[in-house]
């Protein structure tokens, strides 16, 4: 109802959501469902962590892999058309377990392999996302 309190009042040309959790994680798949279709987005920055092998997820029962960054794309954007028309805008690095060498080698491949900005908005900061999502408005 805030976002909804916040439109109204102010109109403003972008929302920022949260999400929490990946669309392909088997833990919160529903709530990340259920922030896409609430929120119809326009647009995602997708957050992936790409020294992350298993899920951390419950380990000491089952080691599920990680997705590749193509199906996570692949799998938002899907599913994305039926609730909005968003796509994917931009990808953040999460550092766990990379060094800074590392992260900076994957932005750099990253940024050419998919087209899309690419940065770790801890290290980074959100420079990239927000030039990406004005670039939009």
């Amino acid at each position: 109802s805030e976002i909804v309190r916040a439109y109204e009042e102010t109109k403003p040309k972008a929302i920022i959501v949260e999400g929490q959790g990946s669309i392909s994680h088997p833990a919160y798949v529903c709530g990340t469902r259920a922030i896409i279709n609430a929120a119809m987005p326009s647009g995602i920055v997708m957050m992936h962590a790409p020294a992350r092998k298993t899920r951390s997820f419950r380990r000491d029962v089952v080691a599920w892999p990680m997705p590749t960054v193509e199906e996570e794309i692949e799998w938002l954007q899907f599913y994305t058309r039926t609730a909005g028309k968003g796509k994917v805008l931009a990808l953040g690095i999460n550092h766990e377990n990379m060094t800074k060498d590392e992260v900076e080698e994957t932005v750099r491949t990253y940024e050419a392999r998919y087209g899309l900005p690419t940065a770790d908005p801890l290290w980074h900061g959100c420079g990239k996302f927000v030039a990406r999502i004005q670039g939009m408005l």
